[in-house]
């Protein structure tokens, strides 16, 4: 049986790990390759070495403000200025000795190497603990996959990789000393429906051990987050179970970002918006239960190539309808994309990933923005958006309207570097290719155009007003 990472992060080190200092390091630096060539390992170990950072960030303030006059006193005692000049006391002038500017400079040499050695050698040293755990998880996910192959049943679906985001601790979530179970059974504490502990599971059964969520399978990870497979054993139904990487655990911008798209999600009821069921904390930080879908992202359909105008049109549709439906309960979502739209069935959408969105009737969310960021994805982008200006519902039109063009078309309506991109936002028109336009109806082909206008006053000025133009045309 598997150690569980928590457990090991528990224990401190391996029961092999070298004891004394040097042994220690040499061990550290045999790891490093290893790591070198695992990112996630990688991001663990340099955002989570919290006293290599401590260390660092102090001894920079001692040199800075505290060593430099240290340094001046010790070099006056052992290399006096000498006062030359002068006639009855008057004119004198200190006259530096030249070995005190060698001794300054060795001084101020030494204390620097000092620092970014010591920062080092406490950097190294947590190593071995990240190592660890990172093997322990990959064994796990290697035990997953195979009884998965062996016969776990295909049940639920897919979160995309592409929508993960999330944060860790926030307020008005509580936390519970407890962690989800995986299918190898592993000794570690669930998580029940009330959010209690139940220590030391060795069993994956609901009847067994009283569990809320088991993890079956790992579906993808994105930059920040993974998204599990799970099954919820009370209500008897597969969920996706979205978190952020533990080691990113204390960014309060994520964490409230994470709650903040779980409570949007919950007041968003509608058939072409994922569904969020739950969300709690444990030690690893926050997660959410998410309504799960196996067929994939429209960003995945898209990679095929463009559609064509009766199902862009029917998609269309439906993406608009989920949009103004979000608009009407004030909520615009300014990350509007293919990935961020999952699949159910070949002609059935759902929006996901709320995790940018804006809440209009509270003024923005300016304590988890700053002021002059651009949010958003380049390709999508809103011209208010390339600026970092406010933005309202018309930015959601113009990120539908470069969606159609892209079903349509099968390209976004510019590429490129992410600065060309965002000034053609603010400068270019976007143009179809001849063969593109003559399959298209001419009034899509106005609407899609009028929503990708620069001005916002120059688009439709309500997705209420997009739908109908859509119904319209069958």
């Amino acid at each position: 049986m598997h150690e569980h990472p928590a457990q090991l992060s528990a224990a401190g080190a391996d029961p092999a790990e070298p004891t004394g200092l040097g042994p220690r390091l040499r061990h550290a630096i045999d790891l490093l390759p290893s790591v070198r060539e695992r990112p996630e390992q990688l991001r663990a170990w340099l955002l989570g070495a919290r006293r290599a950072q401590l260390t660092f960030a102090a001894m920079v303030l001692l040199g800075l403000f505290v060593m430099p006059p240290l340094r001046e006193v010790l070099v006056q005692a052992v290399y006096p200025s000498k006062v030359s000049g002068g006639f009855l006391g008057l004119g004198k002038r200190k006259r530096k000795d030249p070995r005190g500017d060698a001794l300054r400079t060795g001084i101020g040499l030494v204390y620097w190497l000092s620092t970014a050695g010591t920062s080092a050698a406490l950097l190294l040293l947590h190593l071995p603990e990240v190592a660890a755990a990172g093997a322990a998880a990959a064994a796990g996910r290697s035990t997953r996959r195979e009884q998965d192959r062996a016969g776990a049943e295909a049940s639920g679906g897919s979160v995309a990789a592409a929508s993960v985001v999330g944060g860790a601790s926030a307020a008005g979530v509580s936390a519970t000393d407890a962690t989800f179970i995986s299918q190898d059974g592993t000794a570690a504490p669930v998580v029940d429906g009330a959010g209690a502990t139940l220590a030391g599971a060795a069993t994956t059964s609901a009847a067994t051990t009283g569990s809320r969520y088991v993890v079956e399978a790992e579906l993808g990870a994105g930059g920040m987050g993974v998204v599990h497979r799970a099954h919820d054993s009370m209500l008897g139904r597969k969920v996706a179970l979205k978190r952020l990487f533990p080691e990113l655990a204390l960014n309060r911008e994520l964490s409230a970002r994470f709650l903040r798209e779980a409570r949007v999600l919950a007041q968003l009821a509608h058939p072409h918006i994922v569904q969020v069921f739950d969300v709690g904390q444990d030690p690893q930080g926050m997660w959410m239960a998410m309504e799960l879908l196996e067929s994939g992202s429209l960003d995945g359909v898209l990679e095929q190539g463009a559609l064509p105008f009766e199902r862009t049109l029917e998609l269309g549709r439906q993406l608009a309808e989920a949009l103004a439906y979000a608009h009407g309960r004030g909520v615009v979502h300014r990350d509007f994309k293919p990935p961020n739209v999952l699949m159910y069935g070949p002609r059935h959408v759902k929006v996901t990933d709320f995790g940018l969105a804006k809440l209009m009737q509270e003024g923005g969310d300016t304590k988890l923005t700053r002021p002059g960021a651009v949010m958003g994805s380049p390709a999508y982008m809103s011209p208010e958006q390339a600026t970092a200006a406010e933005v309202d519902a018309r930015s959601d039109i113009y990120s539908l309207g470069v969606t159609l063009f892209e079903m349509c078309s099968g390209a976004v309506p510019f590429e490129g570097e992410t600065p060309q991109v965002l000034m053609k936002h603010l400068t270019a028109t976007p143009e179809l290719a001849d063969e593109v336009r003559a399959a298209l109806p001419p009034d899509f082909v106005a609407l899609m155009l009028r929503m990708l206008e620069k001005r916002p006053e120059d688009r439709p000025q309500t997705m209420d007003e997009v739908v109908s133009a859509l119904r319209a045309m069958g």
